[in-house]
């Protein structure tokens, strides 16, 4: 024994060097028996249903085995980081101290929430850029060929490449550096049926689908205001129950989810979800405001009527 009192370990988490006055440093060492300083850059996440994995990559350990999880510093183009971080953390048990959700919800957030509750995701895995330039064969392996890299804040385009070789990959993650724009890899999921369900209320309220053509591109974003409805009475139970149980699990009461049906398990999973499902034009939007004028008028006590 040194004299030091036992304590479980604590992890802190800032920026590069995290700036801190070096005789606080010695004496937090000597006040906590194990205490562990790591960047925010440190951070490397997996997100399989059911399954989230965070780990500090410089002894791999999971966060999950730190008593507390303190963030000293916000760093710049962090923030989109934190929500996940904070969901894995209560998900867990772990204290968090400073590690509330910040910012909009990114992609990664909702992939860390959304299996943290056993809602079926892409196998998706978020590695800081100087660990992920370097492990194309290691996500390669884990994904098989090809998978997707995407923008941890979403998007489409040029933040979304199919990669089926080692030089694509190596050019989009050069990319993704110039341009500060921090990535997912996930596997590409062979689909054969792309649904977008509105739920308001706990229920499904309004449905599309759309067609080969546009579920053959890989690349561009859904274009759902241009998809055909889907009658309700045409839209499987398991997706509606699912796509119901994606908004409970985000906490919104209007949600459009975007689920496709793996053609080799038959499975639905979510690959998106909105708190927005009113934007968009074209005659889905006058499905949509028609079920969310029900909606209003179910849930909204008044001695006018609501609907005409």
């Amino acid at each position: 024994m040194d004299g030091r009192p036992a304590s479980e370990p604590v992890l802190l988490l800032g920026s590069f060097g995290l700036g801190l006055d070096a005789d606080f440093e010695d004496q937090l060492r000597l006040a906590v028996r194990h205490v562990s300083f790591r960047s925010i850059e440190d951070i490397a996440i997996q997100v399989i249903t059911g399954s989230v994995r965070m780990t500090e990559i410089m002894e791999g350990r999971d966060l999950r085995e730190f008593a507390s999880v303190h963030m000293l510093s916000y760093p710049r183009g962090a923030t989109n980081l934190l929500n996940s971080v904070a969901d894995y953390l209560n998900s867990q048990g772990v204290r968090g101290v400073n590690v509330d959700m910040l910012d909009a919800p990114t992609k990664l957030y909702k992939y860390v929430r959304m299996a943290n509750r056993d809602i079926p995701v892409p196998a998706t895995t978020y590695l800081p850029h100087a660990r992920l330039r370097n492990a194309f064969p290691e996500l390669a392996e884990s994904f098989d060929l090809p998978f997707v890299l995407k923008s941890v804040a979403g998007g489409a385009g040029r933040s979304r490449t199919v990669v089926g070789d080692a030089s694509t990959f190596d050019e989009a993650v050069r990319r993704a550096a110039r341009e500060q724009v921090r990535l997912l890899a996930q596997e590409l999921v062979p689909a054969d049926a792309h649904h977008r369900l509105v739920v308001f209320g706990g229920r499904v309220r309004a449905a599309q689908e759309l067609d080969e053509a546009e579920e053959s591109d890989l690349l561009r974003r859904p274009r759902w205001e241009g998809a055909p409805s889907l009658p309700l009475d045409e839209v499987p139970e398991s997706a509606a129950e699912l796509a119901v149980a994606a908004a409970r699990a985000m906490k919104y009461d209007l949600a459009a989810v975007h689920l496709i049906r793996n053609w080799t398990t038959a499975q639905w999973q979510v690959v998106d979800i909105s708190a927005g499902p009113l934007a968009g034009a074209g005659l889905y939007v006058e499905g949509v405001s028609t079920a969310y004028a029900r909606f209003l008028a179910e849930t909204t006590r008044t001695d006018q009527p609501l609907l005409g």
